[in-house]
């Protein structure tokens, strides 16, 4: 008698470790480190939200970006053309894909952490900022903070 009640305690144990984990699955741990908030709006940031009484996931209307898709936007800007290379968003959220080379241009898809990309070219806006040209013809930011050549 002894040992199936030790077997029973020790099977209610294990779901209940078992139920806690996925409960548990899911939630994201805040960021807090200083690289990872930006003031640069390419880069989704958690810490300006106000605080609620309930917590509501952020969900992101744009689809991760995966390619091919095609651009409709005429170049204005300077490119120069690089031998194909792949790179990693390294963001806590998600990296804005953009039709241009700037912020003023739509947004048509996001990177996730650690999501590869190929880029072709660099491309100088009229501001002189630079981003990266992707082998489908649209643009995300090349500041080092977040785009790395190796997964993070």
């Amino acid at each position: 008698m002894k040992s199936s009640k030790i077997k029973k305690i020790i099977a209610l144990s294990l779901c209940a470790t078992t139920l806690i984990s996925f409960a548990s699955c899911g939630k994201k741990k805040k960021d807090t480190e200083e690289s990872d908030k930006t003031a640069n709006s390419e880069v989704a940031d958690e810490s300006n939200a106000a605080p609620t009484e309930t917590t509501a996931a952020t969900v992101a209307t744009l689809p991760t970006y995966s390619g091919p898709m095609t651009n409709p936007n005429e170049v204005t800007w300077t490119e120069t053309a690089m031998d194909p290379q792949i790179k990693y968003a390294n963001v806590s959220e998600y990296l804005s894909v953009r039709s241009g080379p700037g912020t003023s241009y739509d947004q048509v898809g996001v990177l996730t952490r650690n999501q590869s990309v190929v880029v072709v070219a660099v491309a100088t806006n009229s501001a002189n900022e630079q981003w990266y040209k992707t082998q489908d013809g649209f643009y995300i930011t090349s500041n080092s903070q977040y785009i790395v050549d190796n997964p993070v």
